[in-house]
């Protein structure tokens, strides 16, 4: 997120990732300097995700958008990505045609 306290994180598998930063003491190093920590997680995609981006916009809420070897581009509300249920539901698929 824009503060920095959350990353989306994806890999060489189907699942996108939300980790939290844990605020260690002021000037802190080494382990009293923070943590993060594993949030949650949703496999909207059927392979790999190669592509993360998060989107600000002015007058909305930032977006997520994901891309995979699926060939399928996936948007999420960001600060609403807990609040998305299993099961493949909560989030929008964004098919993209080329023609050439």
């Amino acid at each position: 997120m824009p503060d920095g306290s959350r990353v989306f994180a994806a890999g060489v598998d189907p699942q996108l990732t939300l980790f939290h930063r844990i605020a260690g003491r002021p000037g802190g190093q080494g382990d009293d300097a923070g943590c993060w920590t594993y949030i949650d997680s949703k496999r909207p995609h059927t392979h790999d995700v190669r592509t993360l981006v998060l989107v600000q916009r002015r007058a909305a809420q930032p977006l997520l958008l994901s891309g995979g070897n699926d060939a399928q581009l996936i948007a999420y509300v960001a600060p609403l990505f807990l609040k998305v249920g299993g099961g493949g539901g909560g989030y929008t698929s964004i098919y993209v045609f080329l023609m050439g």
